[in-house]
């Protein structure tokens, strides 16, 4: 791995390192001491956080606090005591008038017990993690979402001091290319008028995804991948955060371009893209 330097940006792989304490005394030392004076990688840092939340532990106590074995006893309780004769049956304290009928108590409380635990079961396997309120996203939209909410906080000193090395790029890409299972040779990823900056690894709710950073004259600009088992869909148009996508997915990976350019234009540098690819 590239090391950080007080002159180098640190990649978002080395921050993802740096996060979860891999990386060497000296490199998080150095990282460290540009976090506390360069807020625009702090930001980064911090989005490269949120980027796959632990639902399920943070869900864990709600589930652990959920009302579910009461339930299950009031229910066992009033199933018990519908065998029993008439007769035998002890009035509750509810006035008549608002009390329900027995076979209607017991269904409301099988429907309280299935959606006290459904809601939180389904909390964990469904909920897409989003950084904005509102709905829940399916794994193809938030993929999308979250790279556009990170390349939003790409500028051209993001990129701009990354050293360009054939050979050192070359390796990042045969790194990549096995991380994602796809082929990334130097001369299919090569567009003009883009420079290929830098190529790195990166992880969307637990599943790899490979971004490679350019600059489209001091634009930022980026091609990303991921492992979605998705089926094949043509390319498509959208705008999130300010930036133009055109997305597309294919062989169980979905893929985008994405940067602040003409539809026209990322169009054109999708279109080589996938005809390079195959």
């Amino acid at each position: 791995m590239t090391t950080a330097t007080e002159n180098t940006a640190p990649t978002d792989e080395q921050l993802v390192s740096y996060l979860d304490g891999e990386l060497a005394v000296p490199d998080r030392d150095a990282i460290s001491q540009r976090l506390a004076v360069d807020p625009e990688l702090l930001d980064r840092l911090n989005l490269l956080k949120k980027g796959d939340r632990p639902f399920k532990d943070a869900f864990a106590p709600l589930l652990e606090a959920a009302p579910e074995k009461a339930l299950q006893d009031a229910l066992s309780a009033q199933l018990k005591t519908a065998r029993k004769p008439r007769r035998q049956r002890i009035e509750a304290e509810v006035p008549p008038s608002r009390r329900l009928p027995l076979g209607w108590a017991a269904f409301a409380a099988t429907l309280v017990i299935a959606f006290c635990v459904g809601l939180v079961a389904g909390t964990r396997t469904e909920l897409a993690p989003t950084r904005e309120t509102g709905p829940v996203l399916s794994h193809a939209e938030a993929w999308r979402q979250a790279v556009a909410e990170y390349q939003a906080l790409y500028t051209y000193p993001t990129l701009a001091d990354q050293p360009d090395s054939p050979e050192a790029r070359k390796r990042d890409l045969a790194r990549v290319s096995r991380a994602i299972g796809v082929a990334l040779p130097l001369e299919a990823v090569s567009v003009a008028p883009l420079k290929l900056k830098r190529a790195q690894i990166l992880q969307f709710q637990g599943r790899p995804l490979v971004q490679l950073a350019y600059l489209h004259g001091r634009t930022p600009f980026a091609f990303c991948i991921v492992r979605s088992y998705a089926a094949d869909r043509a390319p498509d148009v959208e705008v999130r955060k300010g930036l133009t996508i055109v997305h597309w997915a294919r062989d169980d990976r979905s893929y985008m371009v994405i940067g602040d350019v003409s539809e026209e234009e990322a169009n054109r540098i999708a279109a080589e893209l996938r005809a390079k690819l195959g």
